[in-house]
């Protein structure tokens, strides 16, 4: 009786195969926790989102302040070192009620395509309702808004790791 079993070419392409899967997925796990470590930024700001829109329809406008602690007093939130989670390291308002959120280093758990960035949340003003999106920057006409790479020197995020759900 012969034994039967499995040629080293077999057993080669086997491997082959196995080896393209693991290329394809490891990336796309890499982008998943990097977007998934936005989101906590996207829930933490929930809650300020809600009080700068419930601001601007009391007061007819966005906190006048250029300085953060001010902000934060008008809406009555905490201060923004207060405002952390496992990922972000501050949330800040700022002047027209554009908020931005910074994560923490690769040190403190951040995941390495996020670490040390920030991202902000705009809101537009819809004949007096407010809609937000998110962008890698506080201008319209920064170079990751155009799908280009932000600059490398900046704490712009790419936008790749924003959720869809408040892109445009």
């Amino acid at each position: 009786m012969q034994a039967r079993g499995f040629t080293l070419i077999e057993l080669m392409i086997v491997v082959a195969i196995i080896g393209i899967l693991a290329a394809i997925a490891i990336p796309q796990y890499n982008n998943y926790v990097a977007r998934t470590q936005v989101a906590e930024g996207l829930n933490l700001a929930s809650g300020i989102k809600t009080a700068i829109t419930e601001y601007f329809t009391s007061q007819g406008g966005f906190p006048p302040g250029s300085d953060v602690a001010t902000n934060h007093a008008a809406l009555g939130i905490p201060a923004h070192t207060e405002l952390t989670g496992n990922y972000v390291w501050k949330i800040e308002v700022k002047a027209d009620g554009k908020a931005q959120v910074f994560f923490h280093t690769e040190a403190n758990g951040a995941h390495s395509a996020i670490a040390s960035k920030t991202f902000w949340l705009i809101p537009t003003d819809n004949e007096g309702s407010l809609s937000w999106r998110c962008q890698c920057a506080f201008s319209d006409t920064a170079v990751c808004n155009d799908g280009g790479t932000p600059n490398p020197t900046t704490r712009q995020i790419n936008e790749k790791y924003l959720p869809s759900s408040c892109l445009e």
